[in-house]
Order: C-alpha cells, then structure tokens, then sequence
C-alpha cells in the first residue's frame, strides 16, 4: 500500500512539472510572438494608405500635453499601431473573407451598412517637377474665408510612364435580366414628371451587393436639389450673357440594375433630376442624359466594383451635350482605343466580395489620336504645378483604373489643345466628370477643369477674367443632392 501511494504521488508530480513545463513554453511563445509583432511594427516600412481602403491611414500623433491627459493621446498612438499593423491589408481580407455574412444576406445579394465616405486618391506622391507657385490670377481669390483653398484632395497620381497595348474592342455580355428590367420601349419621349413623395432622406455610406455588383440606394430631399439649382442659377445671374451654362446630372448604375424584386428600398433618380430641372432658370441649358443611359442601360456604361461610370457612358452623355450645344461629335469609332484588363474599384474596396475580386472590371478608354499634343497641367492647392495626361494609358495598381481620366481629382487643371478656335470651356465636376472631359476637349482651345471641392478660385470671377465662353457643371445626382457638395458649389461662387 505504501509503495502504491508513493508511485501515484510520483506521477502526480511528473504530470504537475509537465503542465508546469508546457506552461511555460506557451508564455515563452506567446511573449516571443507579440515580441516579434512588436518588432515589425518598429522595423518594418509603415504604410500611409490602404490601397484596398481607398483611405489614408492614421499618421502617428504629435504629442500634446492636453490631449495625455483627456486620453486622446493614447486613442491616437492606438489607432496608428491598428492601421499600420504589418500586413494589414492581407489581414484585413482574411478576415472579411470569414465573416463575409457581415450584412444581411437575401439569396445571392448582401447590403453593407455603415461604410464610412471614403475618398478616392491614388498613392503616389506628385513627380517633383516644378515647384514654382501658382501664377497670381488677379483677383481671383475666393472671398470666403473658409474657401476651399486650403483643401488638397489626399495625394496625387503619378506621370504615366508606359503604354498598355491597345487592343481591339471588346462586346460585354448583357447582364442577368432579372438584375436589369428590360426597358419597355427604345425611345423615351415623354415628359419626365415629378412625384415628390418618391424622393426621400438622403442614406449615406451604403453598398447594395447583387451578385458580382455593387450598387448604391440614393434618396434626396426635394430641399436639396432646389438648393443646387437655386446654386447654379446664381451663376448664370453672376455671369455674362454671352456665357453658356450646361447642366448635366448623370444618374447611377443603382437606378438600371437595381433587381425589381428590391425597387422598394431606392426612390427614383429620374424623378430627382427632373426636379431639379424644374428648379433652373432659362437661361440654363439641361442636357438630358438620362434616356441615353437608360436606352444603352446593357452595354458596359457602369462598372460593377466602382461607383463611377465607364468612359462609354461619359461619351453617350458627350453625345447629348454635342447635341445641345450644336457641335458635331466625333464618333468613338474615329478615335483611339485601349483597354486596361484589371480593375477593382471602390466596391470591392469597401465590402472585400470574393465575387467582384474572382470577376473583376476593365477600363476602356477613347482618345484623341494626336492626344500627345494636349497640354495637361494640374495645379495643386499648395501652389505644385504638375504635367498630366488628357487620357493616360496606363493605370497604376488594380485599383486605380479610373486614375487614367484626366489623372483623378485635383483642384485646377488647365488644358490646352491643337485645336485654334478660340473657343475656351470651363468644367466644374467631381469624379464623375473626369471621364467625361477628354471627349468636351476635344472640341475647344482651352480648358478649364475645377474640382468643386478643392477649386481655390472664386469661381465667378475666374470665367469673366479668362474669357470662358461655354461653362459645364456636372456632377452625379448624388452630388446633387448631399449638402456639402452644394455648398462647395456655392463657396465657389462667394455666396
């Protein structure tokens, strides 16, 4: 009985110092795994972007005496060792890809709320060129003081280097009928009419997924597009007569290729933009793109993984605007073509789907053949002056696609052409009309291209003084209709 009692108490102390032994070995791993996390977070290269984002990550925080003690200090240091963790980006799409049932999931289509508004900027800093400041534009400083002025949109594109093959044009397939009603009839000839109670509170920062789609649920308060057209009317009250004020509201890829089954949670965007043309005086000039998108609502005029359009539903919108303001177009078929076979737009960066990232989209673009000869030059707000490209051929990362319009965003782009008729145009846009300028160029001597969130100019008095004579505002409806933007348009006029 004794020798038994010694043996157990034996093995008893051999399985004590064995869970003792793997105790300490898995505090040995575990310290020595948040020692080497701690060590790459030191050593490695801290990234300022993320590229799957489309945001700025946090900069590492200046310390404040104020902010150590209220505990903001310690949120900031936090929030910069969460953004710039090694392989954040890799991380973060592992994880999306195990918690892909994130929304609510109905069938094939999943909705992601809560996205924050990210702004879209490529992240290369600016080739250093010409650093010289901007030239002195007289009195065109905006007079309020809270102009745009001090704005920079986040970073700015790279000078295209290299050429992509251009390849011959490619027919899309038609998209699954049920995610696009048929329409009922080739030509729309009535009247667009207004039934106020389809417009509603503006929802921000959703993605409608259908399938390998992504879409937007746009609503507007009727307030809203009286107040952007109130904002463009007192341009054209501040504005010589001899100025032709054009008006393009581009509808989005929600209003077509919303399913039918899901037409109850968007209002419709038809009915907004003919409010707002209601709205505008007449001495404004609407151009109605809205039947051309819908009557070629099949071909590739909207990408699936980005909010944009393509640049085949800027030049039906061309169209209409060479139509309104008496030019003859110049068919797609006369110009150069090219494509970019790989783009993962601002969809996929934002809900991560695995069906957008196995189907991506292609950027097709049009060109002027003797595009070499337009001159491309973008002022920044810190007063770098930078060359361009009217069409790049090229784009940068698979999510950059869209950069090879007029490089993206920047505040004031001035372009010049071979074309001597005197005649100068003047654009104000956001990203949409960035693939809508190259085609409006190629028509007039001098171009005018202002950002209406970054412009530093008063706007009024930068067409009088450059002698503008055909002036375009266009933006999305959802533009139109989200306050902050229209205040923008507003600033940009000193109201």
């Amino acid at each position: 009985m004794v020798n038994f009692m010694i043996s157990y108490e034996t093995r008893n102390r051999k399985k004590d110092s064995s869970k003792h032994v793997m105790s300490i070995i898995t505090i040995v791993i575990f310290v020595a795994i948040l020692a080497l996390g701690f060590l790459l977070i030191l050593v490695m290269p801290k990234p300022t972007v993320s590229t799957y984002e489309r945001r700025e990550l946090a900069a590492f925080p200046q310390f404040d005496t104020a902010t150590l003690f209220n505990g903001e200090y310690a949120k900031a240091i936090n929030l910069y060792i969460a953004d710039t963790f090694p392989f954040r980006d890799t991380l973060v799409t592992v994880g999306v890809r195990f918690n892909e049932l994130k929304g609510v999931r109905f069938d094939d289509v999943k909705f992601y709320s809560g996205i924050e508004n990210i702004t879209l900027a490529n992240q290369d800093d600016p080739p250093k060129i010409d650093t010289s400041p901007l030239p002195s534009p007289g009195n065109l400083t905006n007079s309020d003081d809270n102009s745009t002025s001090q704005e920079n949109p986040q970073n700015t594109p790279k000078t295209p280097s290299t050429d992509d093959e251009l390849t011959a044009p490619e027919t899309p397939a038609n998209p699954d009928t049920d995610r696009v009603p048929a329409p009922e009839s080739p030509t729309r000839t009535e009247p667009l009419t207004v039934d106020e109670a389809e417009i509603f509170g503006e929802q921000v920062g959703d993605v409608f997924v259908v399938g390998d789609t992504g879409l937007d649920i746009f609503g507007g308060v009727p307030s809203n597009g009286e107040r952007y057209a109130a904002a463009l009317n007192y341009y054209r009250e501040m504005l010589p007569e001899k100025v032709n004020v054009y008006n393009i509201l581009v509808p989005t890829h929600s209003e077509f290729a919303l399913p039918q089954k899901y037409r109850n949670m968007a209002r419709s965007q038809e009915n907004a933009i003919t409010h707002i043309f209601s709205n505008l005086s007449d001495g404004i000039k609407n151009v109605n793109v809205y039947d051309s998108l819908y009557n070629h609502q099949y071909e590739y005029i909207y990408f699936r993984t980005d909010h944009h359009w393509t640049a085949l539903g800027a030049y039906y919108a061309y169209l209409d605007f060479a139509a309104a303001a008496d030019i003859k177009p110049i068919l797609k078929e006369d110009l150069e073509y090219g494509k970019v076979d790989t783009f993962l737009g601002s969809y996929y960066a934002w809900t991560k789907d695995i069906k957008m990232q196995n189907n991506p989209d292609y950027v097709e673009y049009f060109r002027p053949h003797d595009n070499s000869d337009y001159s491309v030059l973008h002022y920044l707000a810190d007063g770098t002056i930078y060359p361009g490209s009217l069409v790049a051929s090229n784009s940068w990362d698979i999510s950059s696609g869209y950069l090879i319009f007029i490089n993206g965003d920047q505040p004031h782009t001035h372009i010049t052409t071979p074309n001597k008729n005197g005649r100068k145009l003047m654009v104000f846009k956001e990203s949409f009309g960035n693939a809508f300028v190259p085609f409006a160029a190629m028509h007039y001597e001098e171009i005018h291209v202002a950002d209406i969130r970054y412009f530093p100019y008063n706007a009024v008095n930068f067409i009088t003084e450059k002698g503008i004579d055909d002036v375009i505002f266009i933006n999305n409806i959802f533009a139109a209709y989200t306050p902050v933007r229209i205040s923008s348009i507003e600033k940009l006029a000193g109201r």
